[in-house]
């Protein structure tokens, strides 16, 4: 390698380093964007140039949240127009390429980019959290007690309705008591924030059964 110094025309747009290594600078975009980077050998004098061209590189992404739930959707932003959005693991998460509309699908984790035209881009890291599976039933009756079970532990119980609805459901245990007629959803939050949903039909008993309740033998009365 000759031994020799570095220079650039427009050190706004981009630096020569002593090594020869180019920083490109924040013009990028402008129309002093361009710059000549000389080579100037020790022993002779004599010179070589080439022209760099420095482009503007997106913005940093804007996300909403870095973590989704297999099936949640959420807008990635960037602050530079124009650009194609595309995904690294589509199998992970996928992503609009115009509107940045990004969909968890699996576990996982999956590297987001935003290309300019140019070519510059820039990249950012979305996680992927499973969603979990209630395990129990999905008909009681009014003033039964069941327990609802999830895959996934730590979490929290709750039901769609609240207090207002025909079921009660311990938020630590996910015991479900059936408090009227009618259906509730009961709702499972992980520690990570990702929800499991089941329906839950709350069934009336029949009505309070009338007979007698001693018999002599070979007696045959009708219960209602």
């Amino acid at each position: 390698t000759a031994v020799g110094t570095w220079s650039s025309s427009v050190p706004a747009v981009a630096i020569a380093r002593p090594s020869g290594v180019i920083v490109a600078g924040s013009t990028g975009g402008s129309p002093s964007n361009t710059t000549n980077i000389t080579f100037t050998a020790t022993a002779t004098g004599c010179t070589a140039m080439t022209t760099v061209t420095v482009f503007q590189k997106p913005s940093a992404i804007i996300v909403p949240k870095a973590a989704l739930c297999v099936g949640d959707n959420e807008m990635l932003k960037d602050a530079v127009p124009g650009g194609v959005w595309s995904s690294t693991a589509p199998a992970i998460a996928t992503i609009d390429p115009v509107t940045g509309v990004a969909t968890g699908k699996t576990s996982g984790t999956v590297l987001m980019e935003y290309t300019v035209a140019s070519g510059c881009s820039e990249r950012t890291t979305i996680i992927v959290n499973p969603n979990s599976q209630i395990i129990g039933k999905n008909i009681i009756c009014v003033n039964q007690t069941t327990t609802m079970v999830d895959t996934t532990l730590g979490g929290v119980w709750s039901n769609v309705a609240g207090t207002s609805g025909p079921l009660y459901i311990n938020p630590g245990t996910g015991d479900v008591t059936g408090l009227a007629n009618g259906t509730d959803v009961s709702v499972y939050t992980t520690p990570k924030g990702c929800q499991a949903l089941k329906a839950v039909t709350v069934n009336t008993n029949p009505a309070r059964i009338t007979g007698p309740n001693q018999l002599c033998l070979n007696q045959n009365p009708l219960y209602t």
